[in-house]
């Protein structure tokens, strides 16, 4: 058993800086995911998180 987790914890940390971190990224705004995605942006539309500026 000892030798299972010794060398599933290698196998981790070999394979952690392949992993990458997550690029910086931009907020497109709903109309560039609404596109795609046309009736998630219509609930959306009419949350409280849509109106939150108004």
């Amino acid at each position: 058993m000892k030798r299972i987790v010794a060398l599933l914890s290698t196998l981790l940390v070999t394979a952690m800086p392949s992993m990458g971190v997550a690029q910086q990224t931009e907020y497109l705004g709903f109309r560039a995911c609404t596109k795609c995605h046309d009736a998630q942006g219509d609930t959306w539309r009419t949350s409280a998180h849509a109106k939150a500026f108004e």
